[in-house]
């Protein structure tokens, strides 16, 4: 019995603990003047990402597939990771 109330309690939890992040593809980045432009492919969608170039951690990655995700600091900004 006790082990049946643990996976479930373990099962309920699990959302908790899950971080939203989804895989998306770096197509190309450009710096303009005060501006980094990062153009993805996510779930069959292209965006394009904007900041800016003094704000930290403000950077254009190459070409290739990352994990993004809200900053834990900042919930209104994106990080990218490699996968």
């Amino acid at each position: 019995m006790k082990q049946s109330i643990l996976l479930f309690l373990l099962i309920c939890a699990a959302p908790l603990f899950a971080q939203d992040k989804s895989p998306v593809t770096v197509k190309d980045s450009s710096v303009n003047p005060g501006v980094v432009i990062v153009n993805i492919h996510e779930s069959g969608k292209s965006f394009e990402l904007q900041c800016t170039e003094s704000a930290p951690r403000c950077t254009a990655p190459p070409a290739g597939t990352y994990w993004m995700g809200p900053a834990r600091q900042e919930p209104r900004v994106l990080r990218l990771r490699q996968r």
